[in-house]
């Protein structure tokens, strides 16, 4: 990676959960590496909306927990209730909470991507891990694999390349000014 790319790397952190991708420059605090709990848009338009987290129901922490690090993702925060991730790679995180019950499913998927998908799918199912749905060309144009958490929540495995946020049939914005 070159000098200025990495400099980039370091400054600003790119996120990305669920569909939507955000820029965020993250301000240290000069406090042994920990960063301000402010974080500064890099758009002029101090409203706009970021999503930096999904947090799903779990019946079972424990197994969740299992599953999810398995999956390659970082424990971060873990309790009895509650169980945080974040994402290797970027500054997005995913969460787990304890439910007395879970809903039949609502239709959510949370998608990861992951730029070598059928190599990722090889290596969890090496790991123990089972697919619903194996790797397979989508008509949106994206790569998928599916699989259920503990909990059974439905997580998509993908790879889409320029077609994730621009797709031959994407709309023309109207960006004012």
């Amino acid at each position: 990676m070159c000098l200025d790319a990495y400099r980039l790397a370091c400054r600003y952190h790119f996120l990305f959960i669920g569909g939507f991708l955000g820029v965020v420059r993250v301000v240290a605090n000069g406090s042994g590496g920990h960063h301000d709990r402010s974080v500064v848009p890099e758009r002029k338009d101090i409203n706009c909306v970021k999503l930096n987290q999904v947090t799903v129901p779990a019946s079972n922490i424990a197994a969740s927990v299992e599953f999810y690090v398995r999956m390659g993702l970082e424990l971060i925060v873990s309790s009895s209730h509650y169980a945080r991730f974040v994402c290797p790679d970027g500054d997005s995180s995913f969460s787990v909470h304890l439910v007395p019950e879970l809903v039949p499913w609502s239709g959510t998927v949370v998608y990861f991507e992951v730029l070598a998908l059928d190599q990722k799918v090889r290596e969890l199912q090496d790991r123990g891990m089972s697919f619903m749905q194996e790797p397979r060309d989508e008509p949106w144009l994206w790569r998928e694999a599916r699989l259920q958490d503990p909990s059974g929540n439905v997580i998509c495995l993908y790879t889409a390349g320029v077609n994730r946020l621009n797709p031959p049939w994407r709309l023309q914005s109207n960006k004012m000014g």
